[in-house]
Parts: structure tokens; sequence; C-alpha cells
């Protein structure tokens, strides 16, 4: 049965035409190549299959999905091992698997796929510390912790050493034994001929054979010419000698005559694809239309947050200046500094609602503008963010859960362990208006998040992006009262901090913790900056 139907494909990019009316198809349970040389366009062809990237004409269908307009249910159908991706540095091989699991409706047991990969003994160590040939095991533990029925291998053993190789060879084929039909992209062909059924050999994007690797290696012809230019004057009949050395010496070894330069036969016969894997669910079945059970999304973003925040804690340095240095500050503040905690004319002390509602604003603009940017320009340098698009939790969720759970998070808890500091040290108030306190404090955050993915956007490299929220965040600290206080603020100045989103997030956080209901245009504006802020960061945002 053709798993995957590929008609007359075209990708056209601003600069060059990378696919050009490729067509092929692919059995179900067999070993497809996609063969050719650097830049012949095999990666944009998988990637157009597999719903990363939108073609430009043809048609795809996989399992009778459509790439196009059948995301979610064909990343329950297929599993992708990317060319370029990784993982956070400091995740732990189980962690990763733990997570992903979550993304699938019916995930495989990953305790068990995490032996069958030959990562037993790797469970606690980091990505970091992988060798190359253990992060393509991973790699291929991801793919396969979705239970798909195909999946798409990717360069898979480029840069590996010559043992990693061939293991990682050993182990396409357990998978293939296991029922899941694999394409696998490559440009060795010893690699092509030891694994692949069939190959399709792509050149400058069009596909110039389609055949079995001993059908391509006799269209060639047994005949070879070798060229080269002496540096000296060499007789005619040395390299004919050599050439008849180098048959005999052959001949000699095999006890058999053979071509030349002709790869190996494959070791071991192609078994046919089994009729069912044991105990694959109804749902699975894969044609077009059928609804399938979704993912636990909730379940999803939280073992999100829960792994963020492991890889939070093993960053000693960062919590110590996003919890010890704040709160260490408001306590020698607070104790050398007397209007902090001397009541003004309004019987207030500063240290009761101004000082919290500024730590609570300095935190979320520090993760807005400066955590926030850095990571998901990191991430999406390094792949990370493009390896959990191949995953079937929708782009906004993941995007979303990614937003909530980078380190500067935590911020927002610790603007809560600062004011918990100082009610334990100068006896400050929580916030008297609460609900309102809540209701303003997650339309700030959201708005300011919103505005950390736009900056994330026009970030060109991570290592721009916290130069661009610097740039951003420090203006905006200023319109919000932090180092002059609004009310000694020229009348133009004050205007453009009423309509900042900063200043009137920072009212509205005062008045509330001060027991006041925040001000209408506060709520107006703070809002009206979430709806633009969210619409430029969903128009904007690259996930590569």
């Amino acid at each position: 049965m053709k798993i995957i139907e590929v008609r007359n494909l075209r990708k056209q990019y601003p600069d060059h035409l990378a696919v050009d009316d490729v067509s092929f198809e692919v059995a179900e349970g067999e070993i497809f190549g996609i063969l050719g040389p650097n830049g012949a366009g095999k990666t944009t062809t998988v990637e157009c299959v597999a719903g990363l990237r939108q073609r430009d004409g043809g048609t795809v269908r996989v399992a009778g999905l459509d790439p196009a307009t059948d995301r979610d249910e064909l990343r329950r159908v297929i599993g992708m091992q990317l060319q370029s991706a990784a993982l956070p540095e400091k995740i732990k091989v189980r962690e990763a698997l733990d997570l992903y699991a979550s993304f699938y409706p019916d995930p495989a047991d990953w305790h068990e796929l995490i032996d069958r990969v030959g990562l037993g003994g790797k469970r606690d160590t980091t990505f970091r510390n992988l060798s190359g040939g253990q992060r393509q095991r991973l790699s291929v533990a991801l793919a396969l912790v979705g239970r798909p029925r195909v999946a798409v291998l990717d360069e898979l053993t480029t840069g590996l050493d010559p043992q990693a190789r061939r293991d990682t060879w050993e182990l396409i084929e357990q998978v293939r034994a296991s029922g899941v039909t694999i394409v696998l992209v490559t440009h060795f062909m010893e690699e092509a001929e030891r694994l692949c059924d069939r190959l399709a050999l792509i050149d400058a994007g069009r596909v110039v054979a389609t055949d079995t690797p001993e059908g391509l290696i006799a269209q060639v012809g047994g005949d070879q010419r070798l060229r080269f230019r002496p540096s000296a004057p060499v007789d005619d009949a040395v390299p004919a000698g050599a050439a008849r050395g180098a048959r005999g010496h052959a001949e000699r070894r095999t006890g058999h005559r053979q071509r030349l330069g002709q790869p190996r036969a494959r070791r071991h016969p192609r078994p046919g694809p089994p009729p069912d894997r044991p105990g694959r669910p109804a749902h699975r079945a894969g044609h077009a239309g059928r609804r399938v059970p979704r993912a636990d999304r909730k379940e999803a973003v939280m073992k999100l947050l829960v792994t963020e925040t492991r890889l939070h804690l093993r960053e000693w340095p960062l919590l110590f200046f996003t919890i010890g240095l704040p709160l260490g500050l408001l306590i020698v503040l607070g104790l050398s500094i007397p209007f902090f905690t001397e009541a003004g004319a309004g019987g207030e002390r500063y240290v009761d609602a101004q000082w919290p509602s500024m730590m609570v604003l300095l935190a979320l603009l520090t993760l807005a503008c400066s955590v926030l940017p850095a990571t998901l320009s990191t991430y999406r340098e390094q792949g990370v963010l493009r390896r959990m698009s191949t995953t079937p939790v929708g782009p906004a969720r993941m995007l979303g859960g990614a937003a909530a759970d980078q380190p500067g998070h935590r911020r927002g808890h610790h603007g809560a362990a600062d004011r918990r500091g100082g009610a334990a040290v100068f006896g400050s108030a929580p916030p008297r208006q609460l609900a309102w306190f809540v209701l303003v404090f997650l339309l700030g955050t959201a708005a300011l998040l919103a505005m950390g993915l736009v900056i994330a956007s026009l970030a060109p490299n991570a290592k721009v992006a916290p130069g661009i929220g610097s740039a951003v965040m420090f203006p905006l600290m200023f319109l919000a009262g932090m180092w002059v206080p609004r009310d000694v603020m020229p009348d133009v100045l004050r205007t453009i901090s009423d309509y900042s989103v900063a200043g009137p997030f920072a009212a509205a956080l005062r008045d509330t913790w001060a027991g006041h209901p925040p001000q209408v245009l506060h709520l107006v504006v703070v809002t009206a900056g979430l709806v633009v802020f969210g619409g430029l960061a969903v128009r904007l945002f690259r996930w590569e």
C-alpha cells in the first residue's frame, strides 16, 4: 500500500527554485532513500512532505492526509528527525523523552524506548554531554515516541565516526523491522545501498532516477574511468599494469570476478512490511477526515513548565541574581533609607505599595525584554523550537508555554518572594484589591510577553536580541516611574507614559496594591497593548 504519494512537487524560494517537479511514491513498510549532493533539494522535499514548509505546487499525501491542511492529524502519523535540531544543553535524556511523550495522545513507553535505542545507561546524562552518535540515537527516539507510521530521518549519520555510523544503521534496521516506514535522506551512497529498498536520486531540485540500489548501479554500468595528471612523464604501461594488478588481487580475495568500485551487496534480506503492528490503536489507521484523539494540551504545557523549571534550578547563578539579589537589595535599602518604611502624608509607606509594584514590573520587564527574546532566539538558532514544531501540540500553545516557562518566568514568583521578604522584615501588606490586582497582573503580563515575542521576532540572532531588548526596557522603566516619579515628569513625558503600556500597568498595580480600583484608561491601554503586540507576534514570529 502506498503511504506517501508526491506528485509534481514544487518549492520556490526568493533566490532560487529548490524543488522542481519532484514525484515519487513510498510503500508502507519500506526504507525509501532520497539521495543526492548537498544543496540538491532533499531536505526541502521531505520538509514539504512533513508539512514543515508550504509547497508552491503539486500534491502531497501521507497516509491520505494533505500536509497543507491536515497538520494536526499528520503530526500523529509522521515522526521527524531534523537535519539541524538540538535540545537545551542541560536537559537530561529521560526528561527529553518524558516531555515529548506528553505531546502525543498515545505515546510509546519511553522507558522501553530509551533501552531500545541503546541509551539505557545514559538516562541521566545531559544533552550537552552526549556524543554525536548518542545524540542521533536520542533524535531517533524522539521521532518514534509518538508511535508514528512514517519516520523521516534527515542526514542522520552526517558527522559520525565509522563505528557510530554502523551502529546507527543497525538501529534504523531495527526500527523498520518494527513496522515503521522510513524515509532516509542521505548523500552517502554506501549508506543508501546498505539500508534502502528503493532510492530517488535528486539533483538540482529534480528527480533524475528512481530504482533499487542495484538497479541504479546497473544503470550506471560497469565501466569506470580514472583520470589523473602526472607530475612527471609516466610510461603508459604503468597505469595499465596497476589496474590489472588491482583486479587480480580482488579476484584472489573474493574468489570471483567483480567490477572495480562496485558497492557491496546488502548483507541482510529485506523482510516485507508486517500486516499490522500488535497493539496499534484503531485511530492510527490514518484515513483522511477521521477524527483522532488529541494530546492533553494542558498536560503538555505543564510538563514543559516542569522541565524548564528543572533547567532553571540548575542555573544557580541565575537564582542568585533573580531572587537573592533583589530580596537583599530590598532589605538593605529598607534598613538604610528612612522613607522606605516611614509613613508619608497619606499615611502609606513606600514599602507598602510603590516598592512591591515596581519590583513586580521590573521582574516582568526583565523577562519580556531580556530573558525571553534571548532564550527564544537561542532556541531558534539551535533548532529547539523547530523540533517542537514537529509535534502535535499546536504552535500557539507551545509558544505560550515556552514564553511562560523560560527562566525569567520565575521572576514573577521572585517578585512575590521579595514581597514576602518585605512583609517579614517591614510588615508590608499584600494587595488590598486582590481580584483587581490579579486581573491587572494577568493583562499586563500577557501584554509584556507579547512585546517580548515581537522583540524575539525582530532580532536577527541570539547575540543581538538582548541589545534590542535593553533598548526597549530602559525607556519603559523610565516611563513607568522607576527612576523619576511620574508626578515630576514634564507634561509631554507624562502623556507618553500614560500610553506606554508600562506606565499604566505600573499605576494600576500600585492602585490595586494600595486598595483602589484601577483607572479605566489604564486597563484600556494595557488591553490595547496586548491586542497590538499579540497580533504582531503572531504575524512576525519565526520558528527558524
